[in-house]
């Protein structure tokens, strides 16, 4: 329990969503217990009449929680987690102030609907940004803040006999309301906590500071990265070896990847957040890439590059070992540039198990890279960098067909190469949003990632 409670105090947007939970749980639930004792004397409403305002806030309750099942996707959600809790405070307000029954009803639905919008949205913060470790007891502390209503009924009661109901329940209604307004609102930690932040290990610091339009990045990227895992193993550039990485969008020092795994069975559990020099941001004891430091050479040595494959491709391997160059013969491969470079590990550290093993060969590698798009690494496979997931995900894919292709077309005769103002023509085409958003939608659902 002191873990949770330690952690819960030292993040921000845990903080945020678990205090604010807390105090609507003991000055403005306890509304739904009193609530006959209030149709009474505020309402004249009978037993009967009481059970139809309970009944409008089951209704509302059930109609936010169906309304959220069916946003689906979660670009804007997160605003919704402070909006809910600000509109719960304004509604059950105007409720309490209602001297007008049926006004009182419509009021009670809206309550219903916002309140339960919190409650959802807040369990879902929590589950989704909470570190496996203390994701029990965390969630232990947000069940005790809805045991609250029960707690704060009393004194709701006793200010009310003592002054009046509309005071006691519109009271605890406005100290919710400031309270919100204070910790979600005016706070530097901002109402827009992320509550879709994956569980990938993500360090703790980048957790507690990524809020609003910058955490719905981090989470599209983490995202995106996981779908372009799968989609180069559903298209069979990568098999039981290969990675790809995306550099953080906050932290352009840092970059993301899986743990060691294959990458057809990647999934945002297993993101690890990475310094340049291939260490994990975080507390991590799973095993990393043996060869995270191509990634980490290339980022450093490359600002322009926002993503990384390293991958095995059976087609490009001839290229690095025969001298014969890999150049583009086909329109869609132009994204590989006029030419891919080949770089050997040999030239520079001798005979060695041919793997890039540390930050030195990881740097080799980048000058060896320079400007380019890809290089070749001999015996081995290559090496895509671009400047955008899709993009360096669409570069892999062609190169690997145009040497497939080449392949097939070399011992035909001559080869008609594409020329360096045709590759540049059909690069330039290739970018346009259009074009990478309509393959990479494909790739995704060959890959079944439809719904990350």
């Amino acid at each position: 329990l002191q873990s949770g409670i330690r952690y819960t105090l030292s993040t921000p947007v845990t903080l945020t969503v678990i205090g604010i939970g807390f105090c609507i749980g003991f000055f403005a639930f306890p509304h739904i217990q009193v609530l006959p004792a209030f149709a009474k004397d505020v309402l004249d409403a009978g037993a009967g009449e009481a059970g139809l305002l309970l009944m409008a806030a089951g209704l509302g309750s059930l109609f936010g929680s169906l309304a959220l099942a069916a946003m689906g996707g979660v670009t804007f959600k997160n605003r919704l987690l402070i909006a809910t809790a600000l509109g719960f405070g304004i509604t059950l307000f105007a409720f309490a102030w209602s001297p007008w029954y049926w006004v009182s009803w419509v009021l009670l639905l809206f309550v219903g609907l916002v309140s339960m919008g919190y409650v959802t949205l807040g369990t879902t913060v929590l589950q989704m940004t909470t570190p496996r470790h203390v994701q029990g007891r965390v969630m232990s502390l947000w069940t005790a803040s809805a045991a609250l209503m029960f707690v704060g009924a009393l004194p709701m009661g006793v200010v009310s006999d003592w002054l009046s109901w509309p005071i006691a329940m519109g009271g605890g209604a406005a100290i919710s309301l400031a309270f919100v307004l204070w910790l979600g609102v005016l706070r530097p930690t901002p109402a827009s906590c992320g509550y879709s932040q994956p569980r990938g290990n993500v360090s703790e610091h980048t957790r507690s500071n990524v809020v609003g339009s910058a955490m719905e990045d981090l989470n599209s990227q983490l995202r995106d990265l996981v779908v372009a895992n799968r989609i180069l193993a559903r298209e069979e550039v990568v098999d039981a070896y290969g990675h790809v990485s995306v550099r953080h969008p906050q932290h352009p020092d840092r970059y993301l990847l899986s743990c060691s795994r294959s990458p057809e069975l990647v999934t945002l559990d297993d993101i690890v957040e990475h310094t340049l020099a291939g260490d994990p941001a975080g507390n991590e004891s799973r095993t990393l890439y043996a060869e995270r430091h191509i990634h980490g050479g290339i980022f450093e040595q490359r600002p322009d590059v926002q993503a990384v494959i390293h991958n095995h491709s059976l087609p490009v391997i001839p290229f690095s070992v025969t001298g014969i160059p890999l150049r583009p013969i086909f329109h869609t491969a132009a994204l590989m540039g006029n030419e891919v470079p080949v770089w050997d590990i040999r030239d520079t550290f001798g005979e060695t198990g041919m793997l890039v093993v540390n930050m030195e060969q990881g740097r080799d590698l980048a000058h060896g890279l320079g400007a380019s798009r890809a290089a070749l690494m001999r015996g081995h496979g290559c090496v895509v960098a671009g400047s955008s997931l899709r993009e360096v995900v669409m570069a892999a894919i062609y190169l690997q067909v145009n040497a497939k292709l080449l392949l097939d077309s070399l011992p035909l005769g001559p080869v008609n190469y594409l020329t360096p103002v045709e590759v540049e023509a059909m690069r330039d085409n290739l970018l346009r949003p259009v074009s990478m958003d309509r393959a990479w939608q494909y790739w995704k659902m060959r890959a079944g990632c439809e719904d990350l």
